[in-house]
């Protein structure tokens, strides 16, 4: 037996002499005493000179992946691990873009300033309606998901409605379960549309908010100029009663304290309990070109310490008590790395499979109209995602990123065959989150036992 290579130990944590082991891969989180702590770091070790009472506890953690055999060749469980997702269509999921068009101006949209007045047309639509179903039936999943984005979809709220309407009428026919989500800057969701769109599969609407109304009207505003946070917070307030508000934030140096404002006011306007999730990320300010030559592409070029505010945006999301997504949770099989039963479908039909890559059609691996994706796709699939240049082998983070997003990878080496590695900032943060996860589960726990006690009550 031997320590996996993803095993991450945080010591004297939750208490002096307990300390955390979480597994990257499995994502196995356990408590373990001092005892277990000392011969973790003994390992490997002939199994007659472990303690009969010791033994129990290392086959639980052999069997969450936080030790393996002796004999464990890694690299290929991981290999193998990161195969069974790419291939995983258990889930049809597609981003449908409904418009290159924004109604807004925010200054660091990739689209630029200059957008594409470009709408999905009804034709092109019962293309892609067509398209969906045959995948449907060649991978047979269990669940269909539909994420439509833009530009902002709801500037073409018709073609909104009829895709989900087809879907959801074909689908109600087969086994398969049908829901669909809305990414939109907020400024014309509304009460009546909710309820429109309700009984055809609406899953969750995603907004973002960019700080308080003085920040958010600055980086969010208006093609002509005017602020949209207090529109937005109406809107918000109309319908999270009827559907799961997400909302994601975005922060720089410039704006970070005013999250801090921005939660005082969902709570003094009694939205905490009515938003179902919120997390915030930095805003990449600089991006520094590096050669295309260059194996590994420099991390964003953001403030030093945006890693330790996001911990922080984190913690203070729980000790608030808002929903916030759960630390450290999924691997690093993006669309790009997946199957084709990920995808990503422009106004044109044109299938991509990263979103940053939309618009480009140079990017593109096929469309609607072909029943094959193109040579690009099988390229993309060809990736050794455990072999990634040569790089990646020894990381213990490697399950988490699987080399990098491909995206900023390509933007700063110029091809998105490159790494985009992110050992920086996990170095700064897993010690961090791996608390946060843990703190988590104690919540959760806690919570499914009040439910336990009232039931009996």
């Amino acid at each position: 037996m031997k320590l996996s290579r993803y095993t991450i130990l945080v010591d004297d944590y939750p208490e002096p002499g307990k300390h955390l082991a979480y597994n990257t891969r499995t994502q196995g989180l356990v408590t373990i005493n001092q005892e277990i702590r000392s011969l973790l770091e003994e390992l490997p070790i002939a199994a007659p000179s472990i303690r009969e009472e010791a033994r129990p506890v290392l086959a639980r953690l052999e069997e969450m992946g936080l030790t393996v055999r002796d004999d464990a060749d890694e690299l290929d469980i991981v290999r193998n691990w990161f195969q069974t997702i790419r291939y995983n269509s258990k889930k049809l999921e597609a981003y449908i873009l409904t418009t290159y068009y924004c109604n807004f101006a925010c200054p660091y949209c990739f689209e630029g300033k200059e957008k594409e007045k470009k709408y999905l047309k009804k034709e092109k639509a019962e293309e892609i309606i067509q398209w969906l179903k045959n995948k449907a039936m060649e991978v047979n999943p269990e669940e269909v998901e539909i994420v439509f984005f833009g530009g902002e979809p709801l500037l073409n709220i018709p073609m909104v409605e009829f895709i989900a309407e087809e879907l959801h009428k074909w689908l109600s026919t087969t086994p398969w379960h049908f829901e669909f989500s809305i990414i939109t800057n907020g400024a014309l969701v509304s009460e009546a549309l909710v309820d429109r769109l309700n009984p055809l599969g609406l899953k969750s609407i995603r907004i973002t908010l960019d700080g308080d109304k003085e920040f958010h009207d600055q980086y969010r505003p208006f093609l002509s100029g005017k602020g949209t946070f207090d529109l937005i917070m109406r809107n918000i307030k109309a319908v999270a009663h009827k559907t799961r508000v997400v909302l994601a934030g975005n922060f720089n140096t410039s704006n970070y304290e005013s999250i801090y404002t921005l939660l005082d006011y969902f709570e003094a306007e009694g939205l905490k309990e009515k938003i179902a999730m919120i997390d915030f990320k930095p805003i990449t300010e600089t991006r520094e070109q590096v050669s295309s030559n260059s194996i590994t592409a420099s991390s964003y070029s953001c403030d030093p310490g945006h890693a330790q505010k996001m911990v922080d945006l984190k913690k203070e999301l729980i000790r608030r008590g808002f929903n916030t997504a759960k630390a450290l949770n999924g691997g690093g099989i993006c669309h790009f790395k997946a199957a084709d039963h990920q995808v990503i479908i422009d106004t044109d039909g044109l299938i991509f499979k990263c979103p940053a890559m939309v618009g480009q059609a140079s990017k593109s691996v096929g469309t609607v109209a072909d029943t094959q994706l193109s040579d690009r796709y099988k390229e993309f699939m060809s990736f050794d995602l455990v072999e990634w240049k040569g790089k990646c082998q020894d990381c213990r983070y490697l399950p988490f990123c699987a080399g990098g997003c491909n995206y900023p990878a390509e933007l700063q080496t110029g091809s998105y065959k490159n790494i985009f590695c992110e050992k920086d900032f996990f170095d700064k943060t897993i010690h961090d989150y791996i608390k946060i996860k843990y703190q988590q589960i104690l919540a959760k726990k806690a919570s499914q036992k009040s439910v336990e006690a009232a039931a009996v009550i």
